[in-house]
């Protein structure tokens, strides 16, 4: 997989490994993302929803300087508090600036949940990772 990353920076005429990664995965994702990373880059963890721990191969730590760490994005952004309500509002409006500015997008195929679900769920199992479902509810 590490090979379709590659081409992909490649095919945009980007040769230089990016210093930094973030992982919201884990399993083998975090691992892809680790080994994409430039000499002495930092990948940082911040959920599991694979539910499998990545294994990392001993040559990144010690020939390559990877650096990972983690957080509980969860915990930092705590809603409850006024502090992390604030945190939350600030993140979204940045991401959100992002959107709009055109930087940051995400593939996805709409369906509609009353009609199309079955496609859905065949589109995620048949073509995972070809982009993100995104099931319409309502009108």
């Amino acid at each position: 997989m590490v090979c379709c990353l590659q081409a992909q920076l490649q095919s945009h005429k980007f040769f230089g490994r990016p210093k930094l990664a973030l992982d919201a995965v884990g399993g083998e994702s975090a691992i892809r993302l680790a080994e994409a990373l430039d000499q002495g880059g930092r990948l940082i963890v911040y959920g599991c929803m694979s539910g499998k721990a990545p294994a990392w191969p001993w040559q990144a730590w010690v020939f390559r300087g990877l650096q990972v760490s983690g957080f509980n994005l969860r915990k930092t952004l705590a809603a409850e508090t006024p502090a992390g309500a604030a945190k939350l509002r600030t993140l979204l409006d940045s991401l959100g600036n992002l959107v709009s500015a055109g930087l940051l997008s995400v593939d996805f195929t709409e369906y509609s949940f009353a009609d199309e679900w079955p496609d859905a769920l065949e589109h995620a199992v048949d073509a995972p990772g070809s982009s993100r479902v995104l099931l319409k509810l309502g009108g």
